[in-house]
């Protein structure tokens, strides 16, 4: 069985995926193939493939089959137009700036904790070299998402740490972490430990748009002409700039070991108040963003943990 995964397949004036004289039957799993003409996958005889948690959109024809696609199995797709099949869904996978070839997906993404719940993923990663599965689930497309990166900007900083504060004890809002609607002190510690992700897409994306493709799958080497190094760099000078400004303590742009399963010690509690203090003090554009008693709100909820 030939194997394609965890990538993107765009856009060039071929396929995102070519399968030729297929001997046996292809699995296509948790890739992004957009903006391909005149396919997206394109298979030419032998046996059909198995597409699973893949996105296909935007190409001038998403699946063709020189045989009919009655033999092509879906499943846990986002296909535009719509595919038959287990989980299959048809919508707006939000890309962050497809225009700009990013297709790492917002965290309003309906294709996020959306794939297959029960494949085995193995030690797989997805496009960033980040592990497949980060939030119980797999995604569907190329891009497991680092739900703490809010605005999709590629790094979590004081951007999403306002966006998180924003919505802080809201009952049902889409900025929860944990995986139920509110937000509190427990999407706090996810948050806490998610400080200053940063995405590997900017170095992983120049190697996999100049790898030619091989086999009977793979990405047309012609795609890598339209990137550079220098244009690469840029990109990522540009993501990177809003980062934490760097008069902040090392025990506060660090990362924190928290545990997330079970109750929260003291010793975290009070580390998550200082963190929170500390942030607020030494960043203007966190003043600018959150009020003081909005900050209040928050370490007095985390005091109150203190007296549980």
């Amino acid at each position: 069985m030939g194997y394609s995964h965890n990538g993107y397949g765009y856009p060039n004036d071929g396929s995102g995926v070519y399968l030729k004289n297929s001997i046996s039957s292809a699995l296509v799993r948790s890739n992004t193939i957009s903006g391909n003409a005149p396919y997206g996958i394109y298979v030419y005889y032998g046996l059909a493939p198995y597409l699973v948690n893949d996105i296909i959109r935007q190409n001038s024809t998403n699946i063709f089959s020189v045989r009919g696609l009655e033999d092509v199995e879906v499943s846990y797709c986002c296909i535009e137009g719509g595919f038959a099949g287990t989980g299959n869904i048809d919508c707006d996978p939000c890309f962050v700036d497809s225009d700009a070839n990013n297709f790492h997906l917002k965290p309003v993404s309906l294709c996020i904790d959306a794939g297959d719940p029960c494949a085995y993923y193995g030690e797989e990663t997805d496009i960033d070299g980040e592990p497949r599965i980060t939030n119980g689930r797999a995604d569907i497309g190329g891009d497991e998402v680092t739900k703490a990166d809010y605005n999709g900007d590629l790094i979590v900083n004081f951007l999403d740490y306002a966006l998180l504060y924003d919505e802080w004890l809201e009952p049902n809002s889409n900025k929860s972490l944990d995986n139920d609607t509110d937000v509190d002190t427990d999407d706090l510690v996810i948050f806490c430990n998610d400080w200053l992700w940063t995405s590997g897409w900017t170095e992983n994306i120049g190697m996999l748009l100049t790898q030619p493709g091989s086999g009977d799958m793979g990405m047309d080497a012609q795609i890598a002409e339209s990137f550079s190094d220098e244009s690469i760099s840029q990109y990522s000078q540009e993501v990177m700039t809003d980062a934490v400004p760097e008069e902040l303590p090392k025990s506060v742009d660090g990362p924190f070991d928290i545990a997330q399963d079970g109750p929260m010690s003291n010793e975290h509690i009070e580390k998550m108040i200082d963190w929170t203090q500390q942030l607020w003090q030494t960043s203007p554009e966190i003043q600018d963003m959150i009020e003081p008693k909005d900050l209040q709100q928050i370490i007095d909820s985390l005091e109150e943990k203190l007296n549980d």
